[in-house]
């Protein structure tokens, strides 16, 4: 071939060539910057899926059984890897650790109008968050107010260590371990339930913020349902969604103890409806606790907005 002729073909050939990847490798860029967070923030629940997936394939086709029989197969064969996966995660596995992050504190009782007042089972916008909707405000911590109000404290898998054989006697019990929310990265430092069954009870967990403020976030289990938990779907009781029915109960119960009172509700939150991204319907009023002996200046009580409980 001349040259003449060989030399611009090749050097359009090359031009289209490399001009295809580098168009290929921009795209790709693309994809990456918005798939990749995601695909490695869900990264066990795609192994999961895909491994419940592939095994329900494999007993499909290895079943010489009749086609509704071969469903059921799969089904089950699915259900036991997602069953494992659960035992896996919360009695094998070392999953809850406290993350080494700086964890947030108050200086001043007014810091606690600043929040956060969201609490998650994960960071991420699949995981349904609970609100905090109550404020303690005392030098001794939520634990002692609810031993006071005669509820059960819960063991959590952050602070206890649970084998199988307990938590199956905890069930029995009716005091189940609590599965685990996180406020600003942290878990709960207790957790606690009035006398319930194992279906429907009111349960309550504490954070401790300093300067002799807690946050409390309360709400009512009323079934028991499939959820996203920080990286896995797993068997956890769903709340119901009035939570300040729950923040109410507390109410009551702390204007019939010695030794608390019931400062009032805070306006701190915009009210929230019921839906699937939230979860939780709620006015945005902040239950507000404190020892009786407790004496809040003038200044303290107008950063809280406190509002007489109806």
């Amino acid at each position: 071939m001349p040259r003449k002729t060989f030399l611009p073909a090749a050097a359009l050939g090359v031009i289209l060539g490399v001009g295809q990847f580098l168009i290929y490798g921009a795209i790709g860029a693309q994809l990456a910057g918005t798939f990749l967070p995601f695909i490695l923030d869900h990264l066990a629940l795609i192994l999961l899926t895909l491994c419940m997936l592939l095994s329900a394939l494999l007993v499909w086709q290895r079943s010489e059984r009749r086609a509704m029989f071969k469903l059921l197969q799969a089904m089950l064969m699915a259900g036991s890897v997602f069953l494992a996966s659960n035992m896996l995660y919360f009695f094998v596995l070392n999953s809850h650790q406290v993350p080494n992050i700086p964890r947030i504190t108050f200086r001043s009782i007014c810091d606690a109008v600043a929040g956060p007042f969201l609490v998650e089972p994960g960071h991420t916008g699949l995981h349904l968050p609970q609100p905090i909707n109550v404020i303690l405000i005392s030098e001794n911590a939520g634990a002692d107010l609810m031993s006071a109000l005669g509820w059960h404290r819960n063991v959590t898998f952050t602070h206890d260590n649970i084998s199988f054989l307990r938590y199956v006697r905890l069930l029995l019990e009716s005091i189940p371990p609590i599965s685990e929310l996180y406020l600003a990265g942290f878990p709960a430092d207790s957790a606690h339930q009035m006398t319930g069954t194992l279906k429907v009870r009111e349960h309550i967990r504490w954070w401790d913020m300093g300067a002799g403020v807690h946050y409390g976030a309360v709400s009512k289990t009323d079934e028991i349902a499939i959820k996203y938990y920080s990286h896995l779907p797993v068997l956890l009781h769903d709340i119901d969604p009035n939570v300040d029915r729950s923040r109410n109960v507390i109410s009551t119960q702390v204007e019939q103890l010695q030794g608390y009172n019931v400062l009032g509700l805070a306006p701190m939150t915009p009210p929230v409806a019921d839906d699937v991204v939230a979860d939780y319907e709620t006015d945005g009023q902040i239950l507000v606790v404190a020892e009786a002996e407790t004496e809040l200046p003038s200044e303290i009580r107008q950063c809280l907005s406190l509002r007489s409980v109806d």
